[in-house]
């Protein structure tokens, strides 16, 4: 009875087979039909396949080199789609044709992949095939270079996203942060404005935390650098935001950039990378004939869209009607005809003089649209000459940029004179190497952001709100600035364009990132390394702001063409 039963659900196994089932699950279930009712468990195992042919089943084991059983292994047959999967106790079984030499792989985590070539079964006479893996810390532990030395990509794996060399190089960016713009799920990066050098702010995965820092951390090299701009903020006025220290790096110098998203950062950096890391890999020489290398770019920025805004006869036009309500408010027996010598000793009441022409349509007056005047097409270029090569004991590369951005409000500018050299050399199992990238830069920062009122003068806030009856120079070529000398209430703003180019803000920035290394390969793949860095980020500061001389006792400024003078202050360290 028990040899009907097995040859009875042979049968129905080879039956299956042919028929197109191409999976067989025997889980332990609890079959009522007596074909079925002896030891229904005793093949626990999960083979995938299909088969043209009347196979053959090959039986077999997968265990470690300590003799452990391996749950899960994968048996493939190379060039086909069948397979197999281990059970429990390590076991499998496997479908394959008779007498058909085939190659089987066999893959398991953290284990070295096992191939087996030309195994061929036969009809009736196989032996169980028994399998034994060898561990692999390579697998399972696949390096990558970190801040603090090479770490564990099982650390790593499913928080990593990454940017290369060509992405980066495929934009016109100043600082290495801005070519991250919607390249990386989970990273949010914002330029906070437009100026260039601007800052650039980078959320990982959101905002963290509500009293502490939410930047990332920057990791160039094996060097954490900071992007700390409390003490690099400009001098002029509260309102406008720091520069980007991170501009002091030339894209061009980068071979990819690494983002650690989540806990594997904070895992392997501490606190400092609680609101994620961002590793930067710069370019190296490579052994070969001397490269010399050429990248540069030109372009124009400009705005894209004007705000509108009022011309000067529409603003003639709404200065007569909000006088006149003001008359109206104080008299509401009055007239809008009546004449300022009927009309209360108050500014707001008085019609003024100057805006009548407008009102009357006489042509060619001043007429100043001031978001032209202080906005243009800013050029923008950038230069980068490196030399690289060496041999398979020594490489070096070398390289020299030079960026000029000029920015869309008048009198804004970024020069950046920037070098790397890096030089590797190993001998047997020792190895080293020095990174130096020296940086200058001088910014010239225009108050772009501040509200339009003194003594912050954004020059942006001015432009929307001075009127355009007002010219920009004299007839002498001074600057005009005829507000409060016009009088009749009109708004205290000062001239924007005079603002904007008798502001100085001058920021000079220098910055050293170097490091030193020094490893000795004391057993295979185990190094025993010592490294030296430093991030030297030094910054001078010169402020001198713009205000209106003083008025003498009639109310006016004494000299009508030179209202302007130039208050300096100490250059901040």
């Amino acid at each position: 009875m028990k040899s009907a039963l097995h040859e009875s659900r042979r049968f129905l196994t080879q039956l299956l087979k042919l028929s197109g089932v191409t999976t067989v699950l025997f889980l332990g279930l609890s079959l009522t039909h007596p074909l079925f009712s002896h030891n229904a468990s005793e093949n626990v195992n999960t083979t995938f396949g299909t088969s043209a042919f009347v196979d053959e089943d090959i039986k077999g084991k997968v265990t470690s080199e300590a003799g452990e059983p391996l749950v899960g292994a994968s048996i493939k047959v190379k060039g086909t789609d069948k397979g197999a999967i281990t059970d429990v106790d390590g076991s499998f079984t496997l479908a394959l044709p008779v007498g058909q030499p085939v190659t089987l792989i066999v893959t398991y985590v953290g284990y070295e992949e096992q191939i087996i070539r030309d195994y061929v079964a036969t009809q009736g006479g196989n032996a169980s095939l028994n399998i034994s893996l060898k561990y692999s810390s390579t697998n399972l532990n696949a390096l990558v270079v970190t801040g603090y030395g090479v770490r564990s990509k099982r650390d790593l794996t499913g928080s990593v996203a990454s940017v290369q060399a060509k992405d980066i190089k495929e934009q016109a960016v100043t600082s290495f942060d801005q070519a991250l713009v919607g390249k990386m799920a989970g990273v949010q990066v914002i330029q906070t404005n437009g100026a260039p050098g601007g800052n650039v702010s980078i959320r990982i995965r959101g905002v963290s935390s509500i009293s502490a820092g939410n930047n990332p951390l920057f990791v160039i090299d094996g060097i954490p650098v900071t992007n700390d701009t409390r003490t690099a903020s400009s001098g002029v006025n509260s309102y406008e935001q720091p520069f980007n220290p991170l501009a002091a790096i030339n894209p061009s110098d980068i071979e990819s950039i690494d983002v650690l998203k989540d806990a594997a950062s904070a895992a392997i950096y501490g606190s400092r990378g609680s609101g994620g890391v961002i590793l930067i890999t710069t370019k190296k020489g490579k052994a070969g004939t001397l490269k010399v290398s050429y990248d540069g770019s030109y372009g124009i920025q400009e705005v894209n869209k004007h705000v509108d805004v009022l011309d000067a006869y529409q603003y003639a036009k709404v200065v007569y009607d909000g006088h006149n309500n003001a008359y109206f408010d104080a008299n509401p027996n009055g007239k809008a005809t009546d004449p300022n010598s009927v009309r209360p000793a108050n500014p707001a009441t008085q019609i003024p003089p100057q805006i009548l022409p407008y009102l009357n349509g006489q042509q060619g007056l001043t007429n100043t649209d001031w978001q032209k005047e202080i906005f243009r097409k800013a050029a923008m270029q950038s230069h980068t000459l490196s030399f690289s090569g060496g041999n398979e004991n020594i490489t070096f590369l070398f390289s020299g940029n030079y960026l000029n951005q000029d920015g869309i409000v008048i009198n804004n500018n970024l020069q950046r004179y920037n070098t790397r050299f890096r030089v590797d050399a190993k001998l047997n199992k020792f190895r080293m190497g020095v990174n130096m990238s020296p940086t200058f830069s001088t910014n010239k920062v225009v108050n772009s952001e501040g509200p339009w009122f003194a003594p912050n003068s954004g020059v942006i806030a001015n432009s929307l709100g001075y009127a355009p009856i007002f010219p920009v120079y004299n007839p002498n070529g001074t600057y005009a600035d005829s507000v409060n000398i016009w009088g009749y209430g009109q708004t205290n703003q000062l001239n924007p364009v005079a603002v904007a180019n008798l502001t100085k803000d001058q920021i000079k920035n220098f910055r050293l990132l170097a490091n030193a290394y020094a490893e000795y390969e004391i057993v295979d793949g185990k190094l025993s390394p010592r490294r030296a860095q430093v991030d030297i980020d030094f910054f001078k500061q010169e402020i001198a702001t713009v205000t209106r001389k003083q008025k003498d006792i009639e109310g006016q400024y004494k000299n009508v063409h030179s209202a302007f003078m130039i208050e300096k202050q100490v250059p901040s360290l």
